[in-house]
């Protein structure tokens, strides 16, 4: 299935693309106040007693509170949010979501959770997070323990130093849960969560492959969609893909795509190294940066091309169109020169009619070209807050963009 060739027309200008960034993005997980989803009354959003000696009951009757009844008095408890489940508003309006796959935490530090008890002692507890720790599921992690002293609701906050979770395994968190140590209440008490946040500064600058690092691997890229414009490509598949002298490399035939919609191979890259083939890999967070910084080279026969267009292209969810994703692309120019380049896509142009903080894939896509096959080797695909000053001319001189939808 092809990306249907989009229109460009041209943006403004660097700075006021910049300006549009949010945050990578701190922010809201959970409210529990029926903004998301199909669920416009009574909803936990997939919360659930998870362990502890003493089981707990949960409820939401009070809109923006998290209700937990505790069933044995004193007793010691954890709840947590489901596997696979990034956040409440990945919820979408037919009851399912827009991505499965974990919360992406990288860059960020810390947690922030609005929480009270109606007990007379103060009481301790912590949160916990479950990554993926690349073997299966999952991982448990525990932040510095927190004290909810009795009245009204409070805010605590808790770490991730300490915790002893890597970066790694920040970008995909499958659960978040919230244990209470055992008090000395007399009687079963009742706790109320009103807001889970993320809070940190994000990151300036995220690697999602640097092939000049001579990884052992094609850093999860695959072959996207276009697979006939690319020698031995087959689709959502490394086919096609190899290494060569700190590069990916492929073989670009160019116009041989699908028939009406000829165009160049299509690559992707997902989040860490999930490789970007469906709808349960792991959402990544794009939405605090502003570039992505694509270094890449385009080598030509006798008689070749002399440059090839290359469109970036992202698939994000639409929380507007209820279970809808978006495709948007902006484009570029590399000359075929055999020399690296770095080109400078505004991210921008991406977000129109769509949410990336919860993308699936980011990818490349080449324009037809004439005069034969072009060798494609990417250096490296970076996310930025700011262009390198190499890259930011392009930009300043123009912008293009576009969206467009693709349903599943």
């Amino acid at each position: 299935m092809s990306l249907h060739r989009l229109k460009f027309v041209a943006v403004v200008s660097m700075a006021a693309a910049a300006s549009l960034a949010s945050a990578q993005s701190p922010g809201v997980l959970y409210t529990w106040d029926h903004s998301f989803g199909s669920a416009l009354g009574d909803s936990v959003e997939g919360w659930s007693y998870g362990f502890g000696a003493g089981a707990t009951t949960l409820s939401n009757a009070t809109d923006g509170v998290l209700t937990v009844t505790e069933s044995v008095a004193g007793s010691d408890w954890a709840i947590s949010d489901g596997f696979n489940v990034a956040k409440e508003s990945a919820a979408n309006a037919s009851g399912g979501f827009f991505d499965a796959g974990g919360t992406d935490l990288l860059g960020l530090t810390e947690f922030e959770l609005d929480i009270s008890h109606n007990g007379a002692n103060s009481i301790s507890g912590q949160l916990f997070f479950q990554p993926d720790d690349g073997s299966g599921c999952c991982g448990f992690f525990t932040s510095s323990s927190f004290t909810v002293d009795p009245g009204g609701m409070s805010t605590v906050s808790v770490s991730f130093a300490g915790s002893g979770i890597s970066a790694d395994q920040l970008e995909f968190v499958r659960a978040i849960g919230v244990q209470i140590f055992g008090s000395g209440e007399a009687s079963p008490l009742t706790w109320e969560l009103g807001e889970l946040r993320s809070v940190g500064p994000g990151l300036s600058q995220r690697v999602i492959a640097d092939y000049s690092l001579s990884p052992a691997n094609l850093e999860n890229a695959v072959v996207k969609f276009d697979e006939l414009g690319i020698s031995g490509g087959a689709a959502d598949s490394q086919a096609g893909l190899s290494l060569l002298s700190g590069a990916l490399r492929w073989v670009d035939l160019g116009g041989t795509g699908d028939p009406g919609d000829e165009s160049g191979g299509a690559v992707a890259w997902g989040n860490g190294n999930a490789l970007a083939v469906d709808f349960s890999s792991r959402p990544l967070d794009i939405s605090n940066y502003d570039f992505a910084e694509v270094t890449m080279k385009a080598t030509a026969g006798a008689g070749g091309a002399s440059e090839v267009g290359v469109q970036f292209f992202a698939q994000y969810a639409d929380r507007a169109d209820s279970n809808a994703f978006n495709y948007g692309g902006t484009s570029q120019t590399l000359t075929a020169d055999g020399a690296y380049h770095t080109l400078s896509f505004p991210l921008a142009a991406l977000g129109a009619g769509g949410d990336l903080d919860l993308t699936q894939w980011i990818g490349l896509n080449l324009d037809p070209h004439a005069g034969g096959a072009l060798q494609i080797q990417v250096q490296s695909v970076v996310l930025t807050t700011i262009p390198e000053p190499g890259s930011a001319a392009l930009v300043l001189i123009v912008g293009l963009a576009a969206s467009a939808v693709r349903r599943r």
